[in-house]
């Protein structure tokens, strides 16, 4: 494509205004980075930024992509893997383990959507074959395979004291 004056003018415009050669690109329709860059270039202006004209256009890069983030953090709601496999879990309680899951999926047919629980037999390890039901977010499985996948631990039990134990603390015990 050829330049035309106008499009110089406004080239010549937004390099001097600080502007970088991704941004100038987006004004531009049909040319790409590296065409502005040329351009910059045949026009003898490639070497007119300075380090501050530089650290200007990071410092304001920098905040734009803090706004953008804080933004996009702002949308989307805080869920961690953790909170999604504890509301799983919470749910329902955990399902009867069935001994014979049918294989819906085989290995070349699995996709990033399926469940990845094996339902194939122990004995045939060359060719798995998969749940293939769609996953839930955050866990490699399906709903019911995340509950067996992921039981909930029974609290601590609190251990009994033993004469060794106390003694080891310091105390005295009369056996």
């Amino acid at each position: 494509m050829l330049w035309n004056k106008d499009e110089d003018q406004q080239l010549v415009e937004l390099w001097k205004g600080g502007s970088s050669a991704s941004l100038i690109a987006e004004r531009f329709p049909g040319r790409t980075r590296n065409a502005i860059i040329g351009r910059i270039h045949r026009l003898g202006m490639s070497q007119k930024r300075t380090a501050e004209t530089h650290r200007r256009i990071s410092r304001t890069m920098t905040r734009l992509r803090k706004i953008e983030r804080q933004e996009r953090e702002a949308r989307q709601p805080k869920v961690t893997q953790a909170s999604r496999i504890q509301a799983l879990l919470k749910s329902e309680p955990l399902p009867a383990e069935v001994n014979t899951d049918i294989a819906k999926v085989s290995v070349v047919d699995l996709e990033e959507c399926h469940c990845k629980w094996v339902c194939s037999p122990v004995r045939n390890i060359f060719d798995p074959a998969y749940c293939g039901d769609r996953r839930v977010l955050g866990t490699p499985y399906c709903e019911a395979h995340a509950r067996r996948a992921y039981k909930p631990t029974a609290p601590p039990q609190p251990r009994p004291l033993t004469t060794n134990s106390l003694t080891l603390a310091g105390l005295k015990v009369d056996a």
